[in-house]
């Protein structure tokens, strides 16, 4: 298992590396691996099945050929170079979203709900987005306060933080600071992950 997890974070993109000082204080606590080649770390022991840390196996090719028939959607580059490693990725009440596999494994894919997948950010940028009024491509959201979650959105090389009103709450230009501002805020907001 550790072999896999170090294998998976120094396989990710300089700008992505937070996630691996983030994934490593929690490396030493319950984890597995699941059939779908999920690493899960920090078991939440108020729930039978849930970990507070999910890495996805990174992505095929063919989830991106089939997710740009599907939605005739660009994924920036440095999203996609993060999804070829890690499709995916949850900490907490905060989400990375991937080309979740059901769906991308044929053209006609289906969702499996029976099987742990990453959020997906196909839906995300057809429809999710427009909850937040924005037309730049969504990548992710987390937990906000208890009225609403924030979304994640890239243009060009800017980072935004946005919520349901349109109020841009935070702006980053790199996904390194993005990364440590985002997991920090998280991991402070998660009293479950840090009472066990």
């Amino acid at each position: 298992m550790k072999s896999e997890l170090k294998e998976k974070l120094s396989s990710l993109p300089n700008d992505f590396l937070p996630i691996e000082r983030f994934v490593n204080k929690y490396a030493e606590r319950e984890s597995r691996i699941d059939n779908l080649g999920t690493i899960q770390l920090a078991k939440n022991p108020e729930f039978t099945e849930a970990y507070f840390i999910n890495l996805f196996e990174g992505a095929q090719q063919l989830y991106f050929d089939n997710f740009l028939t599907q939605y005739n959607h660009v994924i920036p580059e440095p999203i996609k170079s993060f999804l070829r490693i890690m499709n995916g990725f949850h900490f907490c009440d905060f989400n990375i979203y991937g080309l979740t596999p059901s769906l991308y494994k044929s053209t006609d894919g289906l969702l499996d709900r029976t099987v742990l997948q990453p959020l997906d950010i196909g839906t995300a940028n057809e429809d999710w987005k427009h909850e937040f009024k924005r037309s730049d491509f969504h990548f992710g959201s987390r937990y906000f306060d208890d009225e609403q979650n924030c979304g994640y959105f890239l243009e060009g090389d800017i980072i935004r933080s946005c919520l349901t009103t349109g109020e841009v709450v935070g702006t980053w230009t790199n996904f390194s600071d993005f990364l440590t501002s985002e997991l920090t805020t998280t991991e402070q907001n998660e009293t479950g992950l840090n009472n066990h």
